[in-house]
């Protein structure tokens, strides 16, 4: 069942009765070869925010359980990893860089989260597929935001706020294009010592969604004037 849906999503075009199924409320004239390849098309388009839908927050925490569960019940396999191993080593948060010794009294500990560290995963895997070194991707946690930078820690792109009742991003977009580019989510403008455009999110795995917000906001970013630090409390981190 895996294996037929896995190819049934990753080409449904190819697979006549899963398309006929999928698209039977949709369309109901006639069904000839250039329909069936333009409802392909469609289906296709549908997979990605499908996927989404489903991976929310329960998901993903059934799944954290299960590999937790995996890795306190069996042994280091030694043989070649498969696609689909997941490899405890890459899930690791990042060590933090060793902080300057003088004024630390008084400064408040903070604690980067999962959800904070799984936003950067996808933030940095984006930047990966459209060409950057993974090791130019850093974050900044501060006590109000989670920044994601580029090659500097003062060189943000985008900005991850998940303390609160609604989990949402700030970017360098102006409004108007981060609509356009975020099409399906809530968007307005962030207050402007935050960034300037600023879109909710429910879950995690929704930032795949935005990868083109994402890719533009680091394109406005390269050529913004440079940020100077304002948070007293801040950790700096390099990707490994």
């Amino acid at each position: 069942m895996i294996d037929k849906l896995s190819a049934a999503l990753k080409s449904p075009g190819e697979h006549e009765g899963f398309l006929k199924w999928l698209t039977e409320d949709i369309y109901k004239g006639k069904r000839t070869t250039a329909v069936m390849e333009r409802l392909a098309e469609v289906a296709k388009e549908a997979i990605e925010p499908t996927l989404l839908r489903v991976m929310g927050d329960d998901f993903l925490d059934k799944l954290k359980e299960r590999i937790q569960r995996l890795n306190e019940g069996a042994e280091p396999s030694t043989s070649k990893d498969g696609p689909n191993v997941v490899k405890t080593d890459s899930a690791k948060p990042f060590e933090p860089e060793p902080r300057a010794t003088g004024d630390d009294k008084g400064r408040a500990t903070m604690e980067t989260t999962e959800e904070e560290l799984a936003f950067f995963g996808v933030i940095r895997d984006i930047c990966t597929k459209n060409g950057h070194a993974a090791e130019d991707v850093l974050y900044r946690d501060t006590s109000n935001y989670f920044n994601v930078s580029f090659k500097k820690p003062t060189k943000w792109f985008v900005r991850f706020f998940g303390n609160g009742k609604r989990k949402s991003l700030a970017t360098w977009v102006p409004v108007d294009e981060a609509k356009t580019l975020a099409a399906g989510f809530e968007v307005e403008a962030s207050p402007s010592a935050f960034g300037v455009s600023r879109i909710y999110i429910q879950t995690i795995p929704e930032v795949w969604a935005l990868k083109a917000l994402v890719a533009r906001s680091l394109e406005l970013s390269l050529t913004a004037k440079e940020e100077t630090p304002a948070e007293p409390t801040l950790k700096v981190v390099a990707s490994q």
